[in-house]
């Protein structure tokens, strides 16, 4: 009996062990089974919600604003400038509208002349045009400089209007620096910029506006074309020569259509900034421009760049010394007289320096007093109220006449 007790005992030890460790061994591989799948799962989910992508340039870019489609574009790229969007007003975009990029650089110092600048692009903008607008600017741009921007944004929009700002500060800190502002090489950044437009309207804000932009924007680039600007002066071109280059084509950089699609393909923002980084250049980034890309240039019509003469004789003057192939005929230059649709303060003859002559500031303060800054503006500038008012008296009160009356003005 004692044996068979003992066989017994041995005999159901034996039947546990067959029953419980398999399924522990089950349960393990579950486990093990839910603890992959879970951090798979998990895994998967980061590379879904995370945007966060890494480009070899140094800059931040932000974009926060929705764009034609009803969804929200959040990346932040290791670059290094900031992107900021004050305005969406894609959300009554009209599909029928032509969309325009436009361009300028302007700090705190330029605060007056751009806000200037924009209410006449915006007052003779087209009701079909959609212009998206890009300011490149640095830390010397205060808040109070923006909010007088978001004023005539709101005021003249008319929610056709998509603005936004390009914090550059660091950029080309050993590039040739003269009269101008480190902030005038920042248009050459713009192909890297904005990796999405294929052609921008650059320019300078010492500029008065007095057309839609629409036709300047439609002009077709040839192959291998860059740049389009207008000729400029002959002492201009004579630098290229001190470069080795016989070039016969010299543009400025003041008004610029650019073709930042080609240059993306073929790395010309590239070659200008090392060009920039190696070079003392006189004219600052016109050079650099005109030096890399001197067989790649083409012309623009005078009126989209037309410098303030005080007379049709200078405007002559300025084509006649031109060595260039491609400078204005006799009908161009009328037409540019008589309607121009950019009008440039260029050099030191700016409209709110009191030494300018009376033609080139009628534009300018035209402008300035539809801005809604025009006693500010005024008390800044130290100008006496009674000569302004008595200057502008001489548009008639259809601004659309104005251009009429360019020759009687001088």
């Amino acid at each position: 009996m004692m044996i068979k007790i003992h066989k017994f005992q041995k005999s159901k030890k034996r039947s546990i062990y067959f029953i419980i460790f398999p399924k522990i061994l089950k349960l393990f591989f579950v486990v093990l089974l839910l603890s992959i799948y879970f951090t798979n799962n998990k895994k998967g989910k980061e590379i879904t919600i995370n945007y966060n992508y890494n480009y070899t340039n140094n800059y931040n870019y932000t974009n926060n604003y929705n764009y034609t489609n009803n969804y929200n574009y959040n990346y932040n790229y290791t670059n290094n400038y900031n992107y900021t969007n004050n305005y969406n007003y894609t959300n009554n975009y009209n599909q029928n509208k032509k969309i325009i990029h436009l361009s300028f650089n302007m700090d705190n110092n330029y605060i007056y002349a751009c806000i200037v600048y924009l209410t006449s692009i915006l007052h003779n903008r087209a009701n079909s045009t959609f212009y998206i607008i890009h300011i490149l600017t640095n830390n010397n741009l205060s808040k109070e400089s923006k909010k007088k921007i978001d004023n005539i944004i709101e005021r003249f929009g008319n929610n056709s209007v998509n603005l936004s700002y390009y914090n550059l500060e660091g950029y080309f800190k050993n590039a040739t620096i003269r009269h101008l502002p480190v902030a005038t090489y920042y248009k050459i950044v713009l192909p890297s910029l904005l990796p999405n437009v294929d052609k921008i309207i650059f320019t300078d804000v010492d500029i008065i506006d007095l057309e839609d932009l629409s036709e300047m924007y439609s002009i077709e680039f040839k192959e291998n074309m860059y740049f389009c600007g207008i000729a400029d002066y002959i002492d201009h071109l004579n630098q290229l020569r001190e470069f080795g280059l016989s070039s016969d084509k010299y543009i400025n950089s003041g008004v610029l259509l650019m073709n930042l699609k080609a240059m993306r393909e073929n790395s010309i923002e590239k070659m200008i900034k090392d060009f920039i980084a190696t070079h003392v250049l006189k004219f600052h980034d016109q050079t650099a421009i005109n030096c890399v890309c001197y067989n790649n240039t083409q012309a623009l019509p005078y009126k989209y760049n037309f410098f303030a003469f005080p007379s049709f004789k200078d405007l002559v003057e300025l084509n006649n010394q031109q060595d260039i192939k491609y400078r204005a005929n006799e009908s161009e230059l009328n037409e540019t007289f008589n309607k121009p649709t950019l009008f440039h303060y260029v050099s030191l003859d700016k409209p709110w320096l009191k030494r300018t002559t009376k033609f080139n500031r009628v534009y300018w303060w035209y402008y300035v007093k539809m801005s809604g800054f025009y006693e500010e503006i005024l008390d800044f500038y130290q100008f006496d109220k009674s000569d302004i008012d008595a200057l502008l008296k001489q548009i008639p009160e259809d601004g659309g006449l104005l251009r009429r009356n360019y020759k009687k003005l001088d």
